[in-house]
């Protein structure tokens, strides 16, 4: 008896870290190798911007609308942002390309179309303006 309470304590113990890694990550923009270039046929958008932040949604996200919105907010004070959003089951090919495999994710993209940042989950405006400040600062330095 005593062994399997101490079973259920560590089970519930490492579940209750891994949660707390969970969390930890969501949102929080990593920088990529690069490599990816996304086009504007692809994007269904055009790249005039000088950052454009992509965000993969999907109908059933309850995390995606408020991502949405923190996305606006930073982009409507920066005129070198834009924003294109697009649902998952509507595009598939841009869900491969940028290996899309949680909603939301936002994927930042330089004016040639090449990946620069991404984050995955729910996403607060502080957030967002990190993730633009790490791409933005090597895109001042070319």
């Amino acid at each position: 008896m005593l062994e399997n309470a101490l079973l259920l304590l560590a089970v519930l113990a490492l579940a209750g870290v891994l949660g707390a890694l969970w969390r930890a990550r969501n949102g929080v923009a990593r920088r990529v190798a690069p490599g990816t270039v996304v086009g504007p046929e692809t994007l269904g958008a055009p790249l005039e911007a000088h950052v454009t932040l992509v965000q993969v949604s999907s109908r059933t996200c309850a995390t995606c609308p408020p991502t949405a919105r923190a996305l606006a907010e930073v982009a409507d004070a920066r005129p070198e942002v834009a924003v294109v959003h697009a649902l998952a089951e509507e595009r598939l090919e841009l869900v491969r390309v940028l290996d899309v495999t949680r909603t939301p994710t936002v994927v930042a993209l330089d004016a040639h179309g090449r990946v620069l940042a991404r984050a995955s989950g729910a996403m607060r405006p502080a957030q967002v303006e990190s993730l633009l400040e790490s791409c933005l600062e090597p895109l001042a330095a070319r």
